[in-house]
């Protein structure tokens, strides 16, 4: 058995990220020569979303990562659907 501490250490790791461009959710960020392939969620499960490539400002500017605790996690899919581009 693990102690608290560690138990800590391990919850604090393992926290979820959140991360979106322009307030969309992204499911996966490539490296690509010319920057970040961005792929998006789609607002139905198992079907591909949006894919965009920007260039490092572009993410440095709009892109945002943020560590949450998994109570504070919003549904991903109903994100992507709220925020649809087009």
């Amino acid at each position: 058995m693990t102690s608290p501490a560690l138990w800590e250490i391990y919850r604090v790791v393992s926290m979820p990220l959140l991360v979106t461009y322009r307030g969309r959710p992204i499911k996966r960020r490539i490296k690509v020569p010319s920057g970040l392939k961005l792929l998006f969620y789609h607002p139905q499960p198992f079907i591909p979303g949006d894919v965009l490539e920007v260039t490092e400002a572009e993410w440095r500017e709009h892109g945002e990562i943020r560590f949450l605790t998994p109570d504070q996690m919003p549904d991903l899919w109903a994100l992507a659907a709220r925020t649809r581009w087009f």
